[in-house]
């Protein structure tokens, strides 16, 4: 006996459908809630505070008025922070590793939510050495930090490249860009195997807050992505093109063009003069500044990065083919996290000393060979 194929695909069709059902009721409601990002760091404490109103149901909106209040507890004792509106409080009261944050938030017909946290270790990177390494026709610049100590297995860490470059013209005006990359591991396509996407693992860090955009992102590593105490990346690799976003231009040192000038009128005369501008000036020289931020991440700042990330990029989920990403939360009664992170810098610089005087406007530091 025969079974035709049209009968064959039409049963594997609708056992596929079937198996991508996923049951809900949109009657099953949620309550209202507070949700709290907090990432204290040594220099400064943000607190973002928002009203989370659940997708359906009768509580769905902002509430008629959100006026929270909040207490910060390290090592027990209470943290004077500004309010600043719309949610948002700032502490800049420095913090030690090892201190324990608490952090406490209260609004008008809402369950109360609280938070811990402890400031994990500072990093020490001692060493940072730019060398160049070829592929086929190209070189790129791989840049090597070295810890005073191996990452262990528990220990998370995130990392944040600032590229400044400036080009100097012999009328006296320069451009400059300023742009967060991502750290290259690809000099070669061919070398796709050798990575895994724990190594593509990012996420946004602006101004102490993890946030939805893309002008600064942080890599989040783990002891995997490190060789003993070293890290290793490309500036300038396939993968570093990709990710990485342009930032912010410095408007207050393009060339004069009338004091009355916003923001979007420099904007408009970067898109559609630039071309020309360039064409018409001799650039004298250039130089490239790059200061690495390394970070130590909480257990709970890595898995609310880690979640975040794999909400943002898991595309299946997003158009509702799979059931959505786990979202975490160690907000006790609200949504949201509260972490710690500290961190360590490097900085290197390419350009001759007196081009780095012209367009910088200061000495190389202390270890530096032009």
């Amino acid at each position: 006996m025969k079974i035709p194929f049209k009968s064959i695909a039409a049963v594997l069709g609708a056992v596929l459908v079937h198996a991508c059902e996923i049951p809900f009721s949109l009657e099953d409601t949620a309550a209202p809630k507070i949700y709290l990002q907090c990432i204290p760091a040594p220099d400064s404490t943000v607190l973002q505070i928002l009203y989370a109103a659940p997708a359906v149901g009768s509580s769905t909106g902002n509430p008629p008025s959100f006026s929270p209040q909040a207490s910060i507890l390290v090592n027990g004792q209470p943290r004077a922070f500004k309010d600043q509106g719309a949610g948002r409080f700032t502490s800049y009261e420095p913090l030690q590793e090892g201190d324990e944050i608490q952090v406490d938030v209260t609004a008008q017909d809402l369950p109360a939510i609280s938070g811990k946290t402890t400031v994990p270790p500072v990093p020490h990177i001692t060493e940072t050495v730019v060398t160049e390494e070829k592929a086929d026709t190209s070189t790129f610049r791989k840049v090597t930090l070295t810890l005073d100590t191996a990452p262990k297995e528990d220990e998370y860490y995130g990392i944040q490249i600032r590229r400044r470059t400036a080009v100097l013209y012999t009328d006296g005006s320069f451009d400059d860009l300023d742009i967060f990359i991502v750290p290259g591991k690809l000099i070669n396509l061919l070398d796709s195997g050798t990575v895994t996407m724990d190594d593509f693992v990012q996420v946004n860090f602006t101004d102490g807050l993890f946030n939805g955009f893309l002008d600064r992102p942080m890599t989040i590593l783990t002891a995997k992505q490190f060789q003993g105490n070293q890290y290793s990346f490309y500036l300038d690799s396939f993968d570093t093109d990709i990710w990485s976003t342009i930032s912010e231009i410095d408007w207050e040192n393009l060339p004069e063009r009338g004091e009355d000038w916003d923001e979007d009128d420099w904007r408009e005369y970067w898109s559609r003069d630039r071309e020309e501008q360039e064409d018409t000036r001799i650039p004298v020289g250039s130089a490239t500044y790059c200061q690495i931020f390394l970070y130590r991440l909480s257990p709970e700042t890595y898995r609310y990065a880690k979640a975040l990330f794999q909400s943002n990029f898991n595309f299946l989920a997003n158009m509702g083919l799979i059931p959505a990403n786990f979202t975490y939360s160690n907000v006790a009664g609200g949504l949201g996290v509260v972490g710690a992170l500290s961190v360590d810098t490097a900085d290197f610089i390419e350009a001759d000393n007196a081009i780095l005087k012209l367009i910088l406007g200061q000495n190389p530091p202390s270890g530096y060979r032009p």
